[in-house]
């Protein structure tokens, strides 16, 4: 299920980039229609190729304590991290949700100002976010088990999260959250698929309850996407001077109001589709002008900007990070403090583009691991993994989304290895 969805997901976002109302002026369209088909053929073998091995349960048995510990670190680092990035505190959230181009514009104001005094808060956020990422994914999982104090504790780590975005008046984490829920819902569905098929409920149970959850479930995700839909137009329209016209700066590309798709809009309905649009596709433009510049390795760091920081603190060489793709692609009007070029372009950085297919198969494969560890031996380290990796494939148009910041990286490598170390030595045993 995983794969067949992922590979839907990325090709209509693919066709949406070619035929869409956004008029990207593409050079090379054949080049990245090929290379996109690899991609997705490497991604399903891999996938395929993982979900084939045996499954392997885990020896750490420590969920509720990191769902516990990750709630009471994400309340207790949201003061300290609001300060720092936004300049404001928490209950003020209130008063940046009436003006969400003024927050973005205070967070910009805030990120100069506070450059080089960051350090300590990184390091908390660094440390803590393992845990606080894992609050999620755990709650959706055991959900039905949850007493009332547990799920306090999840609501408020949600809450925490949505606070910070309305203080940043980004939208970033909303899509974070719709994300990791939706891929830890993906694996306690599957988990109780199972559990079904191995003990069939008996015939006196009513059958209408299956179909009740599933109602409730559908009423939530509806509402989560219009609200979470409804923000982001807002703050897109709040951001912007006008709605009746859309271009990625000097870039050339531009919405084509005059699209079949769009054309029986009115303004707000055309700026609010070009606008998801935009979202869904510009990488891919990105992407584009990457395949027709040569590799030049930036050893390792390329593909995340925090390494990159990292790497010139510590005095490595100043010139690497001018090597990357990203950076070569404002030679045409695509600066990467702007616009994406993909996860593919963040990987290719550092091994070449071929290179970036192979580590594609590769990526679904651990993915494939993580879906069959997480539902047939309920192991949940390989659940968070799946979530993260779920994660990278939703940000693929976009690009290496979790790696760019230490936070996201100390994530990634704290579960992964959580997954694979703590894994049971005996197929058999699981």
């Amino acid at each position: 299920m995983p794969i067949n969805a992922a590979l839907c997901y990325l090709a209509v976002t693919f066709l949406v980039f070619v035929f869409g109302p956004i008029d990207y002026p593409v050079k090379n369209y054949f080049s990245i229609a090929t290379y996109f088909v690899l991609v997705c053929l490497f991604l399903n073998y891999g996938f395929r190729a993982a979900v084939r091995q045996p499954v392997r349960a885990s020896t750490l048995k420590i969920s509720r304590a990191v769902f516990v510990s990750g709630a009471i670190l994400a309340i207790l680092i949201l003061i300290p991290s609001s300060y720092y990035y936004t300049g404001k505190m928490p209950w003020e959230f209130l008063s940046a949700i009436e003006d969400q181009r003024s927050a973005y514009s205070s967070l910009a104001g805030q990120l100069a100002v506070t450059e080089g005094q960051r350090g300590p808060i990184i390091i908390l956020r660094t440390i803590a976010m393992p845990f606080v990422w894992a609050v999620v994914p755990l709650g959706i999982l055991y959900w039905s088990r949850l007493g009332l104090v547990y799920r306090g504790l999840f609501f408020s780590a949600v809450l925490c999260s949505l606070i910070f975005s309305a203080l940043r008046g980004t939208d970033r984490e909303i899509a974070d959250l719709l994300i990791v829920s939706g891929s830890a819902f993906a694996v306690a569905t599957a988990r109780k698929r199972l559990d079904r098929q191995e003990a069939p409920p008996p015939a006196a149970l009513n059958p209408s309850g299956p179909l009740t959850r599933r109602w409730r479930v559908a009423l939530v995700v509806i509402a989560a996407l219009t609200v979470s839909g409804s923000v982001f137009v807002e703050r897109k329209e709040d951001r912007m001077n006008t709605v009746s016209a859309f271009c990625f700066l000097n870039s050339g590309a531009c919405a084509d109001y005059s699209h079949p798709l769009i054309v029986g809009m009115n303004d707000s309905g055309r700026f609010a589709t070009t606008m998801t649009v935009a979202y869904i596709t510009n990488g891919y433009y990105g992407l584009s002008l990457a395949l027709e510049k040569p590799f030049k390795s930036s050893w390792g760091v390329g593909h995340s900007s925090a390494l990159n920081r990292i790497y010139d603190v510590l005095g490595g060489d100043p010139n690497v990070k001018f090597n990357t793709f990203n950076y070569r692609n404002i030679d045409d009007g695509w600066p990467q403090e702007y616009f994406w070029s993909t996860m593919l372009t963040s990987i290719a950085n550092d091994v070449s583009f071929p290179g970036a297919v192979v580590l594609m198969g590769f990526f679904a494969w651990l993915w494939g691991r993580s879906w069959m560890d997480a539902v047939l031996a309920k192991n949940d380290s390989a659940a968070i993994v799946f979530c993260l990796a779920t994660f990278s494939v939703i940000y693929f148009p976009a690009n290496l989304q979790i790696l760019q910041t230490l936070e996201g990286y100390s994530t990634v490598v704290f579960w992964v290895i959580a997954w694979l170390w703590f894994r049971v030595r005996d197929p058999s045993r699981s």
